[in-house]
């Protein structure tokens, strides 16, 4: 199961989206700031990009979430009538050697205390 927790790349989306959010955030109250007040174009859209992403971060809380509560009820009961074969067959192509697995990268232990 370790292996496919590591694989997912739900945090990778919701960080790209996160940023793709601000970004747009950011073009928005610029182009505005920059017709309407131009003295203060810089100080907010460091503005907006900081509440655009914090805004976008607390959305993706939930897809994030939902995506770990479902590898724990997995693991939890794996023989649960309600999951398909999804995780079963990533598991079966992971251990043949068939799927191609970048695992998270780990702090090593003597970094950590």
């Amino acid at each position: 199961m370790e292996p496919i927790v590591d694989s997912d790349i739900t945090s990778a989306i919701c960080f790209l989206t996160e940023v793709c959010s601000d970004s747009i955030c950011v073009i928005v109250v610029a182009s505005w700031t920059a017709t309407v007040h131009r003295g203060y174009t810089a100080t907010l859209s460091v503005l907006a990009a900081f509440i655009g992403y914090l805004m976008t971060r607390i959305a993706m809380a939930l897809p994030h979430a939902c995506v770990s509560c479902y590898y724990v009820c997995y693991a939890e009961n794996p023989e649960n009538r309600l999951f398909d074969k999804t995780i079963p067959d990533r598991i079966n192509l992971i251990k043949s050697g068939r799927d191609v697995v970048v695992p998270t990268p780990r702090i090593p232990r003597r970094f950590t205390r």
